[in-house]
């Protein structure tokens, strides 16, 4: 009795399973759409393009961009985390829709380490401080003891946004008197260069028209290392604050319960796309280092940045509003 009953739970185990076996076994079988939380055009639509180019041509099947703008990144990412999980919709994310919105929102509408498989970090996007010339610093530590003295504006991309958080772990480290203007969006480089505020974090793509043109002033990168570009600028941590590391990334997910064999193929294939060299050059000349991670590295990043932001938010007292 006892085997016939085993071979009964066997016997349905298997016949539950088969759709999901079969499912993942002919994956792709139809379009895969790879959503973007922001509206076309942007830096992170840059590398969805010719990302889901590739992708459709290495899986056999149409990798379609669907820009899901809106709260900061949260309508889109929440749209892919209340998807079904058979590999058919992924997340292009960031930085920001999914380790900054959890920290500096009261309420975000999915859980990061609960919703999503990690797939691949995909590229690093270095950010630096610059000043503006009428500052009259060079360096970070002279922008600093400028502050001892006066007040120093600086701007941002928007409340929570990376810039504005970069700027606050910076004040918390230090105590330098800063007071915050946000901007909307690239608005931020308008106000920077009319010399509405002094000090500025944004992406090393972003700054570099201006830095050439001797409209800014490259106090320190924001990487663990000094940039190959940037030879003689230092790094935050070489200036003063010992750990600091603070990047911008793009990386693919997918909703929770994706079976095992779709993630890593995905993962293979995208790996193999961002190291090709071609889209390696492109990815660099777009100002990324380029990564490529396993799912679990991915992860672990996740996970750090989670902490490290709701840190920054609780020391420093940001908020959205």
């Amino acid at each position: 009795m006892r085997s016939f009953i085993m071979k009964v739970t066997v016997a349905v185990l298997l016949v539950a399973s088969g759709p999901a076996m079969s499912q993942a076994d002919d994956y792709p079988n139809r379009p895969i759409r790879m959503i973007v939380a922001y509206p076309p055009g942007g830096g992170i639509d840059q590398v969805a393009r010719p990302l889901a180019e590739k992708l459709g041509a290495a899986l056999g099947r149409a990798v379609v961009i669907d820009n899901r703008g809106g709260a900061g990144g949260m309508i889109g990412t929440d749209a892919v985390a209340k998807a079904a999980p058979d590999g058919y919709t992924l997340l292009l994310g960031d930085t920001g829709s999914l380790t900054i919105n959890p920290a500096i929102y009261k309420s975000v509408p999915y859980k990061v380490l609960g919703d999503f498989e990690p797939i691949s970090l995909l590229v690093t996007l270095p950010q630096l401080v610059a000043a503006h010339p009428s500052l009259g610093a060079s360096t970070l530590k002279e922008a600093l003891e400028i502050t001892k003295k006066s007040k120093v504006d600086y701007g941002s991309a928007g409340n929570g946004s990376l810039s504005h958080l970069i700027m606050e772990s910076i004040r918390t480290a230090t105590g330098a008197n800063f007071v915050h203007i946000p901007y909307k969006g690239a608005e931020l480089f308008t106000g920077f260069i009319g010399g509405q505020v002094k000090l500025i974090a944004a992406s090393h793509l972003g700054m570099s028209p201006f830095i050439a043109r001797g409209q800014a002033i490259p106090l320190a990168v924001t990487t663990r290392q000094r940039l190959s570009s940037m030879p003689n600028v230092p790094t935050i941590a070489e200036s003063g604050i010992p750990g600091f590391e603070a990047v911008n990334w793009f990386g693919v997910l997918t909703p929770r319960g994706t079976p095992k064999s779709i993630i890593d193929r995905l993962n293979a294939e995208l790996v193999k796309i961002v190291n090709s060299p071609d889209m390696k050059e492109r990815l660099s000349k777009g100002g990324a280092d380029v990564v490529g991670s396993s799912p679990s590295e991915f992860l672990q990043v996740l996970q750090s940045d989670l902490k490290r932001w709701e840190q920054v938010v609780k020391d420093s007292g940001a908020k959205i509003d």
